[in-house]
């Protein structure tokens, strides 16, 4: 017999009671698409729920379609085909209300506690890096984080090439889309801020908001109340902690790197754009010395590389964060370039 294994294998036995010589299908041309629906699949077995979907959200199919992609789909085996999570896209169509649906359908906590452990999580932040032969670790207490959540679904593979020096194929691994990054995001935060995911929601949403309207006193107030609440008796590192818990919430608040600033003038810390806003971060670590200098500091880099130059057509703030041994503190200013 032949049957399907969630790990992407095939089993040839020679009774219905034993599994055994599996065959590992996860990087075969055939079966790429076996795992969720395709982009051709979705438009052509769902247009009158596609509809419903454009109504109930006051807009055309097209700008739903392209939605749904965002949210749900991203999911590839060989860098170029890619399905949506059939189980989301489903519920979508039911429910008619774009959301996060994935750890609601069953994320293990120790995934988020073995991050958060090895404090991998600039993983989750940039494109990761395997060959093939590295996925044969099944051991999740050895395993390499990127494998594992590669396996797990939390990392997908976004393009392959081939080595230089062999036919050797190089995967580039990143987060399939919104919702598993939203899903990653909101639990690590929880986690290292020691807030329920509740207070995270809550808290990202006032400080989106206070980056939207500039408002200094409020998202100043938030960050710092975010990293008071870590305790003290924390085993890890408290930089390297604090650190991490500022990656992963700039993230959230849809924060990204800006890798696109020419090479002269360096590059960009972070940057939030939001309608005709933004906001551009540059973070400062020090074991010790003056917050305040390394704020200026970061408020000069800032000014000084001329980074808010591509951003003039928006209203600018500038955002500077400050880590001095145990001490954080952070300043935001309305910048205007004239």
């Amino acid at each position: 017999m032949i049957g399907f294994c969630s790990a992407g294998y095939i089993s040839y036995s020679n009774t219905i009671h034993k599994l055994n010589n599996l065959i590992d299908v996860t990087f075969e041309v055939e079966y790429t698409t076996l795992c969720g629906y395709t982009q051709e699949e979705l438009e052509s077995y769902f247009v009158p729920d596609l509809k419903e979907l454009a109504v109930a959200h006051n807009c055309g199919v097209p700008d739903v379609l392209e939605k749904i992609r965002y949210w749900y789909n991203g999911f590839s085996w060989d860098g170029k085909i890619s399905v949506y999570n059939p189980f989301s896209t489903l519920l979508l169509l039911r429910q008619k209300n774009f959301t996060n649906l994935w750890f609601e359908t069953g994320t293990p906590t120790f995934l988020i506690n073995l991050i958060k452990e090895r404090n991998d999580v600039k993983l989750l932040l940039e494109p990761a890096f395997m060959k093939q032969a590295d996925y044969n670790n099944f051991d999740y207490r050895t395993m390499d984080t990127k494998l594992l959540l590669f396996q797990s679904g939390y990392l997908t593979i976004k393009e392959a090439v081939k080595s230089c020096f062999n036919e050797e194929l190089i995967y580039t691994l990143d987060i399939p889309n919104e919702e598993v990054r939203q899903s990653l995001m909101n639990h690590l935060t929880s986690s290292f801020a020691v807030y329920s995911v509740v207070q995270t929601t809550a808290a990202r949403e006032r400080m989106m908001e206070a980056l939207f309207k500039g408002d200094v006193t409020v998202f100043e107030t938030s960050l710092k109340e975010l990293f008071a609440n870590i305790p003290y008796q924390l085993h890890i590192k408290r930089e390297a902690y604090y650190h991490s818990l500022l990656l992963l919430w700039l993230n959230m608040l849809g924060f990204h790197v800006d890798a696109e600033v020419s090479t002269d003038k360096g590059r960009l810390d972070a940057v939030w754009t939001w309608e005709d806003r933004a906001v551009i971060a540059e973070v400062k670590y020090a074991g010790r010395g003056a917050v305040k200098t390394l704020l200026d500091t970061a408020m000069e880099q800032i000014k000084g590389k001329g980074y808010y130059e591509r951003y003039t057509h928006r209203r600018i703030a500038l955002l500077a964060v400050a880590f001095a041994g145990k001490r954080i503190a952070c300043q935001m200013r309305e910048f205007s370039p004239l």
